[in-house]
């Protein structure tokens, strides 16, 4: 499966079936990471768009960061998701990476 994101230096992404969908999960060099799907229940898969998690440090949920705007963010389109793992990517603040919930996906 081929991951329909850019991925930029330093970046790392698995890609992987899920649900009759598929299932792509970015870490990045400052620790965060994404989990970016689009199956039959993800938010958008009617419409063909793409639901986004915010990952923490250690690879769990992460609510407090302000690209989750407090949850798993669905229907996005392609640009949607490209412009917000760049902003997970470019995230330096500390304070950003706070607030992970101790929950598995």
């Amino acid at each position: 499966m081929k991951n329909p994101f850019p991925v930029d230096d330093g970046w790392s992404v698995e890609s992987e079936p899920l649900h009759g969908g598929e299932h792509h999960t970015f870490t990045f060099p400052n620790g965060l990471g994404a989990s970016v799907v689009r199956h039959s229940g993800s938010y958008g898969n009617e419409d063909d768009l793409w639901e986004l998690a915010v990952l923490g440090k250690n690879g769990r949920l992460n609510y407090a960061h302000p690209a989750s705007e407090g949850d798993v963010r669905g229907r996005l389109t392609e640009d949607d998701v490209a412009r917000i793992l760049r902003e997970l990517a470019a995230t330096n603040d500390a304070t950003k990476m706070l607030g992970e919930i101790d929950r598995d996906m």
